[in-house]
């Protein structure tokens, strides 16, 4: 399938690919961090003792894990999207507004699911110690739950105005606006999971599915980004 690349200079396209290959980056330093150290994630229902077990073995990973999540934002996630706010802004007339979206929307992606992790990281950092009361280590389960639920609207309005401008100006391989558009769809559902007041359940599955849409998402427009090529079309001035 062609993509359509708006007529630029080198120096715009190798930022493009440099933008690429760092999403993928962000991708590889989430899943060290997130998934592998970080392991299962604590259900804000979760039994306190095993709560609180759980941060005493293995309190220096998790911070270690959230340490390396947080460079892979910063030096991946952020500079993945002002990438894809230039390569889709390029094809797209004046005013812009869907790509200036695309990074305010990225922005406070980040900033939302980087303040999400200061509620656990405090008790990674007491070590799960007796100090922090069973009713205070209950709430900041209940506040990390509730805080990453959120993330799922910010990224909702960056993929559905990413996948928009794919769409219809073919900047990208067409099928990733349609990843997009089903990556929107379950994070804006599955940011209403605590409305069904149980940490496991349908929303709660959505929302896990919509993180993983999203994360596909950004891999599949980073390698079009870093391998893509096609014909121009420039945006109308």
């Amino acid at each position: 399938m062609s993509v359509n690349s708006p007529t630029t200079s080198g120096g715009a396209t190798a930022w493009w690919r440099l933008g690429g290959a760092l999403g993928l980056a962000w991708f590889v330093l989430f899943f060290i961090g997130g998934v592998i150290l970080h392991g299962t994630p604590l259900a804000y229902d979760e039994p306190i003792q095993q709560a609180r077990e759980y941060f005493q073995n293995n309190a220096q990973a998790y911070l270690v894990g959230d340490y390396i999540v947080r460079l892979g934002f910063v030096f991946g996630f952020l500079p993945f999207v002002a990438a894809l706010q230039s390569r889709l802004g390029a094809t797209e007339s004046e005013p812009r507004i869907l790509s200036r979206l695309i990074f305010g929307a990225g922005l406070a992606t980040f900033v939302v699911g980087d303040a999400s992790k200061f509620f656990l990281n405090a008790v990674a950092l007491a070590g799960g110690s007796p100090e922090i009361s069973d009713s205070t280590l209950r709430t900041l389960l209940y506040l990390d739950s509730v805080s990453i639920a959120t993330i799922g609207a910010p990224a909702t309005l960056m993929v559905f105005a990413a996948s928009w401008l794919i769409w219809t100006r073919r900047a990208l391989w067409r099928w990733i606006a349609v990843l997009g558009a089903v990556a929107g769809v379950l994070l804006v559902l599955g940011a209403a999971f605590p409305l069904e007041h149980r940490s496991v359940g349908v929303l709660f599955g959505v929302r896990f599915a919509g993180f993983i849409a999203l994360a596909f998402f950004v891999v599949a427009s980073s390698l079009n980004m870093l391998l893509g090529r096609g014909t121009a079309r420039a945006a109308t001035k």
